[in-house]
């Protein structure tokens, strides 16, 4: 049996939200108080649209949403931000690989960003737990161990190791970390 971990890593405008949230209780609250539509603040937070025209000239939302916080449109929106492809895969790793990654920067800087937020967002979030239950999440996603193998490896039954994973699981889901980081997991049997 193999359980897979899904994990999706969403690049938001940070510096735009980290300014909202910093100045009011939500962005809803923030579009109520500036009168923007909430659905075009999220567009350009969440990086679906983005601060310019087609022509290159700042759309009016851009200019009055920088302006709230007296700053340049270039420093709440930056271009490398933007200009960030999409992409979309599935692989198999195990931890060791997965830990010992070494990207190029100088190849592709936009995977090399994502990547090392991804590695640094993974190791974050499991930094909060024990050394045991660090070894199952692990050996049981990363390495497809079974519980028995898990179970063997720590001196512990096999019941006892799916108590440690749905335990851990369900506190990453629930943790702040994970959810500022925009780590999403959904576990699939």
């Amino acid at each position: 049996m193999s359980k897979e971990l899904r994990i999706e890593v969403k690049i938001k405008n940070s510096i735009l939200y980290n300014l909202i949230m910093g100045a009011y209780p939500t962005v809803n609250d923030f579009c109520k108080q500036n009168s923007f539509k909430s659905n075009e603040v999220y567009a350009l937070i969440n990086l679906r649209q983005g601060p310019w025209k087609a022509n290159g000239k700042w759309r009016p939302l851009a200019t009055e949403i920088a302006g709230v916080f007296s700053m340049s449109e270039e420093e709440v929106f930056p271009a490398k931000i933007y200009s960030i492809e999409k992409v979309s895969g599935v692989a198999e790793v195990s931890y060791d690989s997965f830990a010992g990654m070494a990207i190029n920067k100088n190849d592709n800087p936009e995977r090399f960003a994502i990547e090392s937020t991804m590695h640094d967002a993974i190791n974050d979030v499991l930094s909060g737990f024990d050394e045991r239950q660090q070894i199952v999440i692990k050996r049981r996603f990363w390495e497809n161990k079974t519980l028995l193998e898990c179970a063997e490896e720590l001196g512990v039954g096999k019941e006892r190791v799916r108590q440690i994973e749905a335990r851990v699981l369900h506190d990453i889901r629930r943790s702040k970390k994970g959810q500022a980081l925009g780590v999403f997991l959904d576990m699939q049997e």
